[in-house]
């Protein structure tokens, strides 16, 4: 439903309600022939109104099932040659594999999946306490959130040594997830978050998400954030209060934002989508 068929609805909404207001006081004080009147207008304006929502519907319904069927064109090669890593930082796992699907539309290769837990984020000492657990088993394991974080970027940029001798030891310590198809030893440019979250007020924010894209940016990846429309709290706001200089789309599971997502990874920093926080709906065009 686009804003514009939102204040049209509430436009005529707010008008049958004030003439049924009309119609209540009016027949305290007015005659029955006027009340009929008011009966009859209001009649008729149900009848329009319930024309025109229907009208709305059917022009959204067509925009909609035309935006599905242009979609493969409008992305297609777009992202050819690309290698992608997609790291799922929110709460909602089902938006990765639309991400995939979109990515791949575009002909981008995407070498690794990896779900960053939240026990990455919890407080110092806690995240201390797990790793060094977890490195009396494999020493190469990091001391630290930093030390960690800069681990993590390496290994989804692919320039990390025996990714496996760390990989495995924070997937068994319930800190990461990851497809076993990985492949966390090719060169990898692009990096895809997928956030959102269930919950307000997330550390996740400042002790895992700003930290691991200033390591990624440092390594020269791209990094987009996406995220469902429907997500309870937007991790947009949050990201522009932490000057995140990254592209975020926060519609990714519309075809409008997964187009948007495709043309975001080649295209300027910006905050596009439908939710009050975005700046523009769709990314400018492609730099040649």
């Amino acid at each position: 439903m686009s804003p514009g068929f939102k204040y049209h609805l509430v436009t005529v909404s707010a008008i049958f309600f004030a003439l049924t207001i009309g119609l209540v006081i009016g027949s305290l004080y007015l005659s029955p022939q006027l009340a009929e009147r008011q009966n009859r207008a209001i009649d008729a304006l149900r009848v329009a109104l319930d024309r025109d929502v229907r009208e709305q519907r059917e022009r959204v319904q067509r925009y909609e099932d035309f935006f599905e069927q242009a979609l493969p064109s409008l992305v297609q090669r777009r992202l050819l040659g690309a290698s992608v890593a997609l790291v799922q930082v929110g709460d909602y796992p089902e938006l990765t594999e639309k991400v995939r699907d979109t990515l791949q539309l575009a002909d981008a290769t995407i070498f690794s999946r990896t779900t960053l837990l939240p026990g990455l984020s919890r407080p110092e000492p806690l995240l201390k306490s797990t790793l060094s657990a977890v490195r009396k088993e494999a020493p190469g394991v990091p001391a630290d959130r930093q030390e960690l974080i800069r681990t993590l970027a390496s290994l989804l940029t692919g320039s990390l040594n025996a990714p496996e001798t760390v990989i495995e030891p924070l997937a068994r310590a319930g800190l990461i997830q990851y497809d076993r198809n990985s492949d966390y030893t090719r060169p990898t440019r692009f990096v895809v978050l997928i956030a959102g979250s269930q919950e307000a007020n997330s550390r996740r924010h400042g002790n895992l998400d700003a930290l691991l894209i200033a390591e990624l940016q440092k390594r020269n990846a791209i990094v987009v954030m996406c995220e469902p429309s429907g997500a309870r709290f937007s991790d947009v706001e949050a990201y522009r209060e932490l000057n995140l200089q990254i592209s975020m789309i926060d519609n990714a599971d519309q075809d409008i934002g997964r187009c948007a997502l495709v043309y975001a990874l080649r295209g300027e920093p910006g905050t596009y989508g439908i939710k009050p926080v975005a700046r523009r709906l769709f990314p400018p065009p492609l730099r040649p």
